[in-house]
């Protein structure tokens, strides 16, 4: 629940920092910070497949940023780290519903709808 609040937090901050646009494009990058948690955290390995499919992505991201006139650090920090907080958030849902809570919870949309409650918890004022 934790992660998922931070991702959500920095997602709506990164959209106050700067422009709509510019964090949106950043976003995307999220597959790429996922791919590298799973490795570098979780040591999960990746396909060459699927890093073949993030070239494009990547390519993508950085031509729609080398336009944008509204490029601000604090933007970019936050929507980094909302994609670094979905990326381990990802990781642990997929970590837990392969162990023992998995019949507990009794399946992946329930395992990522507890996941929500604790953060819209976390979020409250």
């Amino acid at each position: 629940g934790l992660v998922t609040a931070v991702a959500h937090g920095s997602a709506i901050y990164a959209n106050l920092a700067g422009s709509l646009s510019f964090s949106q494009i950043v976003k995307a990058g999220e597959p790429a910070f996922a791919a590298a948690v799973g490795y570098g955290v979780y040591r999960n390995g990746v396909s060459w497949r699927k890093l073949l499919c993030l070239v494009p992505v990547i390519g993508g991201i950085a031509i729609a940023s080398a336009t944008e006139l509204d490029y601000t650090l604090a933007s970019f920090a936050a929507v980094s780290l909302a994609n670094l907080a979905a990326a381990f958030r990802g990781c642990e849902n997929k970590r837990v519903m392969a162990g023992e809570l998995q019949s507990a919870l009794g399946g992946e949309g329930n395992a990522y709808g507890v996941t929500t409650l604790w953060a819209a918890l976390l979020l409250l004022p």
